[in-house]
């Protein structure tokens, strides 16, 4: 390209501003009719009122600032500037004189970025929201790729060269973001997505981890992408020029909340879909089932707007509030019993059994060490309850594999030292579950300094631990570990100090009379129901003694159980054991 000295430049500016301030121009560019906003029209226009056209300002700028100086050298605006004039609409009222002569009287002929957000905040003005961003993206590759060709790790890559346009091209908004669920047919689109933009070896071509985490670029492969990495490579960008949610991008219709997910976004997205996958064809949900997920619920662009200063009002709250159950998503380390908004939904999931009539389901999913999703369901499936008392040893042969070292960590959750993004989200959330339980206690009481070893955190730790210890047992018993109170997988301790539990489910159990003998003296008082599946019992004599061993404990007001596989020669002892239970 022909070289041009910077008071050149400054001239043909000058003259340009002076044809477009009596009207020298085309008036359209590439066959459309621009409309030139001047006037009071103009001031409307503020960078700050437009985070879209802000960030993309910003890059084009960081694109030239090759050193980080905050200021742009000579040639390397010179550059810049040949593309953006050649792409400037012909009626924009805005030229480069106006940030020439900011540069050379500010920085001795470098361009400052306060005097280019100025100059492109007049670009702005002049072309409307729509141009402008239009008129950024054609500058911002051509520019790129001029200053750092194929290995440029510039703020905002993302947005320069992946196509979202199968995601849609105008939003469906939806007011209510707990009708924000994502349905499984959508997660797949998704997944397709993902894999369209992988070499053959499965690497995701130019994608690098932008946190720092991770070396290098070009290093993130489609198998281990989190979902960190995908809302910023995909969720954020995709929706930015709408500033909307990411199921309002994709959506039709209103989704409305059948299951909740509760996850941490560090997990690989695609173990992600495959657990909920496998939970729809276990839970013989269709593929429009929806599953409510943060991410891509919520609005990234306004958080504060769908989060709230209160948890118990969050969009979280709402969609939990809806939901028929709850899939808990659980990586390798099971790294959602440390996580603060993994654990206030687990507690919003016991607040929401206590509030509601009907059981609330918990499930949980994890991709175990074969590569295999596996779910822990809440009690039975419908195809499993046609099977009768057959239907729990159904349950436990597809639970088998499920691995039970995950819950190590449940056994033992500790919800005040649990880890947030944001700081003030773990007050909040701790100080909600104070003034749940004192609602006396006005917000701002709680909100810079929570009270330290509340009891509530305490109670609340215990019935998790019981919630989690049930879904282990029958495993544990079927392998034969350890699960006294100085064992590994301490679950008697944990159903002893469960104090608040009222629902108990066990799937199906080949006890021996002294484990059915230890189970009924640990169940905590609190409990009003229990579904037990008993399997290989030979005489009913234990069983009565379990049952009226529960008359002493608590009062139950639901008994349900499942024989499978037994030798009964007489059920006396049972039949005078549940007499005894008067609250059934």
């Amino acid at each position: 390209a022909q070289k041009y000295s910077m008071a050149e430049i400054s001239q043909v500016a000058d003259a340009e501003d002076q044809g477009a301030r009596h009207g020298d121009h085309d008036g359209a560019a590439g066959g459309r009719d621009e409309q030139v906003q001047t006037g009071e029209e103009a001031q409307k226009y503020s960078m700050a009122d437009h985070p879209y056209c802000r960030n993309l300002s910003d890059e084009l700028f960081a694109i030239i600032d090759t050193e980080s100086l905050e200021s742009a050298r000579e040639n390397n605006f010179r550059i810049a500037a040949e593309i953006v004039e050649a792409r400037r609409p012909p009626g924009a009222s805005w030229a480069l004189g106006d940030v020439m002569r900011a540069g050379e009287q500010r920085s001795s002929g470098k361009i400052t970025q306060e005097a280019w957000a100025a100059f492109m905040e007049l670009g702005l003005a002049a072309l409307g929201e729509a141009a402008f961003a239009e008129f950024c993206q054609l500058c911002l590759k051509e520019t790129r790729d001029k200053f750092r060709p194929g290995s440029a790790q510039s703020k905002f890559h993302p947005w320069i060269d992946i196509d979202f346009g199968c995601f849609g091209d105008s939003p469906f908004l939806i007011d209510k973001v707990e009708h924000r669920a994502i349905t499984l047919l959508q997660l797949r689109d998704l997944r397709s997505f993902i894999e369209r933009q992988c070499c053959a070896k499965g690497v995701l071509t130019g994608w690098w981890d932008r946190s720092g985490r991770e070396p290098g670029p070009g290093c993130l492969h489609k198998d281990k992408l989190n979902l960190y990495q995908l809302v910023d490579w995909v969720v954020f960008p995709a929706t930015a020029p709408f500033q909307c949610s990411f199921v309002e991008l994709i959506a039709r219709q209103d989704q409305k909340t059948m299951w909740f997910v509760s996850h941490w976004w560090g997990e690989p997205v695609l173990d992600f879909i495959r657990c909920v996958e496998l939970h729809a064809k276990v839970r013989d949900l269709p593929s429009t089932e929806a599953y409510w997920t943060c991410a891509y619920a919520n609005n990234q662009h306004s958080l504060g707007e769908d989060l709230g200063c209160d948890p118990l009002d969050s969009s979280f709250a709402r969609a939990l509030v809806m939901a028929t159950g709850v899939l808990l998503v659980l990586d390798p380390e099971a790294t959602p019993f440390t996580r603060m908004w993994c654990c206030f939904e687990q507690w919003l999931t016991l607040v929401a059994m206590e509030r509601r009539p009907e059981h609330l389901l918990l499930d949980i999913g994890t991709v175990g060490e074969d590569n295999r999703p596996c779910l822990l369901t809440d009690g039975l499936t419908k195809r499993e309850e046609q099977n009768g008392a057959n239907g729990f040893n159904d349950k436990s042969a597809r639970e088998a594999l499920f691995p039970t070292r995950l819950f190590q960590k449940g056994l033992f959750i500790d919800i005040e030292k649990a880890e947030a993004s944001k700081p003030l989200d773990r007050i909040r959330i701790l100080s909600s579950i104070v003034q749940y339980e004192n609602p006396q206690i006005r917000p701002n009481e709680l909100k810079e300094c929570p009270i330290k070893g509340h009891s509530k955190y305490r109670k609340v730790n215990k019935v998790l631990a019981g919630i989690f210890a049930s879904a282990a047992y029958p495993m544990a018993i079927l392998y034969g570990l350890d699960i006294s109170d100085h064992g590994n997988l301490p679950i008697l301790r944990a159903f002893r100090e469960a104090q608040g539990m009222t629902h108990l489910k066990l799937g199906s159990v080949c006890f021996s009379d002294a484990e059915l003998q230890a189970l009924a003296a640990v169940l905590p008082p609190s409990l009003t129901s229990l579904s037990l599946g008993l399997s290989g019992a030979q005489s009913t004599k234990p069983i009565g003694d379990f049952v009226r061993d529960l008359t002493q404990r608590a009062f139950l007001t639901s008994l349900d159980l499942a024989f499978t596989m037994t030798g009964f020669t007489d059920v006396d002892e049972l039949g005078r054991g549940l007499g005894e239970m008067t609250g059934l």
